[in-house]
């Protein structure tokens, strides 16, 4: 993966015939790092941009090649990309999704580093469909 996973060029029909439970990540580190992948005497990579890391996600066992920006994705990757780039240090990451819609979040994992069960996402939403719940659904007694 090259430091920028925008160019990888996907071959949907081929990861429709692969046996895919949920959908295939790719990640790399983000052009906040340099290039050299280079680390200070602490073991922290040198900062020269925007983002902390990029992604892309693909789903094309659900119908949808390509998803523009996934949160849940993001929740699974926030706390490996801490533990690469400063483990027990940093608690809040931004990450850009570089889809053709693409998107920016903001990553927190609050509390305990050595505790990452919850991360908190934060960016601009796009509504794309609405519905309202029964309560039927979940009463079934």
């Amino acid at each position: 993966i090259t430091n920028n996973n925008n160019n990888i060029k996907v071959d949907i029909d081929k990861l429709r015939n692969i046996e895919i439970t949920i959908g295939v990540i790719i990640t790399t580190i983000g052009q906040k790092y340099n290039k050299n992948n280079d680390k200070d005497n602490n073991n922290n990579y040198h900062l020269n941009s925007d983002y902390d890391f990029v992604s892309r996600y693909f789903t094309s066992t659900f119908g949808v090649p390509e998803d523009p920006v996934t949160g849940s994705a993001h929740c699974a990757l926030a706390p490996y990309w801490l533990r690469k780039l400063s483990p027990n240090k940093k608690i809040n990451m931004i990450a850009y999704q570089a889809s053709n819609r693409g998107g920016r979040l903001e990553l927190e994992i609050p509390g305990d580093t050595n505790n990452m069960d919850r991360v908190i996402l934060r960016g601009t939403a796009i509504t794309i469909i609405t519905s309202n719940l029964s309560e039927k659904i979940f009463n079934k007694s």
